[in-house]
């Protein structure tokens, strides 16, 4: 009796109608994982990837219920939801979370991101996630969670250095992100003097240009393609993608797969993917947009039967494995 509807519901009303509340975050929602009753397992049993695309539709069913109820009683209060980072992209599909769904009930998406325990692996985690979770179209600006060191509490995971979190703040502000910084205790009892000065400086910048910052649209010509199906392999081509990308300093932007069923977005005039198991109906838009004088690049160990077609290559297995691939044959650039 205290969980879901019947209790969240009536708690945000009276948050919303009696205390003058703006907005409410959902802080680490779902983040148990997955849990089955009876029903659902006789539902569903055996049929994994049924009972997945059932729970990310029941998820979002629920939020988007919270997100009606907020509203009725004020329009404009946000309704904030947590998701992982782009380093665990995988995590949240395990879970059931479905950004792009979720997005349609949260006002605003939160990634948490640049932990000391993934600083050896990125030093672009958190515009990496704040590009990822832009491109899920949430009504709000996305934001990233930047946590400040507190050896007090025993979070040492977060005891980066004043210069890196500055770092993580100005390139989250770069991709169009705003901060949530919990500072874990009074801002006073930092054992790092230069924290409070940092911290100072990062929002005086965003007070300073708040008009700028809160109407930041994306304007890059290259896009780079999350793809509908994330297993680790790819999921490790695609954030090696992202880091050739910034190396290279190409402004980029991220589309998810199922976005591309409709068409390429305006101003896109190169696609960025690594296939895997690519939908047929995105690769006819890519061709699309190929014929039409866009570049396309794939870049990926495997390759199903959809891409081979559109890349004009015979399979003789189910998949394909190559170092590389000169389709020669082909009308437009690859």
């Amino acid at each position: 009796g205290y969980q879901n509807e019947a209790f969240a519901i009536p708690v945000m009303e009276e948050l919303l109608n009696d205390y003058g509340v703006d907005g409410i975050h959902l802080n680490a929602l779902g983040f148990r994982g997955i849990y089955r009753d009876k029903r659902t397992l006789q539902a569903y049993a055996g049929a994994e990837t049924d009972f997945m695309r059932w729970r990310e539709h029941m998820a979002a069913k629920q939020i988007i219920g919270f997100r009606e109820a907020i509203h009725r009683c004020n329009p404009e209060a946000l309704l904030m939801g947590e998701l992982a980072g782009i380093h665990s992209v995988g995590w949240a599909e395990r879970r059931g979370w479905n950004p792009k769904l979720l997005a349609r009930g949260y006002t605003n998406l939160l990634n948490t991101s640049g932990r000391i325990d993934s600083v050896h692996e990125s030093r672009w985690w958190p515009g990496l996630s704040a590009k990822l979770i832009t491109a899920a179209n949430a009504d709000g600006t996305p934001l990233i969670n930047l946590k400040m060191q507190h050896r007090q509490y025993g979070f040492l995971d977060f005891l980066i250095s004043p210069a890196l979190y500055k770092l993580n703040a100005y390139q989250s502000i770069a991709n169009g992100a705003g901060l949530k910084t919990p500072t874990l205790g009074l801002i006073g009892n930092k054992d790092d003097p230069r924290t409070s000065p940092v911290l100072a400086e990062i929002f005086g910048f965003m007070k300073a240009h708040e008009e700028l910052l809160s109407a930041t649209k994306q304007l890059a010509p290259v896009a780079l393609v999350v793809p509908g199906k994330m297993d680790e392999t790819v999921h490790q081509e695609f954030i090696g993608l992202a880091h050739m990308l910034i190396e290279r300093h190409v402004l980029f932007r991220m589309i998810y797969e199922e976005d591309l069923q409709k068409s390429v977005p305006d101003g896109v005039s190169a696609v960025v993917l690594c296939a895997g198991e690519t939908d047929s109906r995105v690769l006819e838009k890519i061709g699309s947009f190929a014929q039409q004088g866009g570049r396309v690049l794939v870049i990926s160990s495997k390759i199903d039967e959809n891409m081979a077609k559109l890349l004009g290559i015979r399979m003789d297995d189910e998949m394909l494995e190559a170092n590389y691939i000169l389709a020669e044959k082909l009308d437009w650039d690859l």
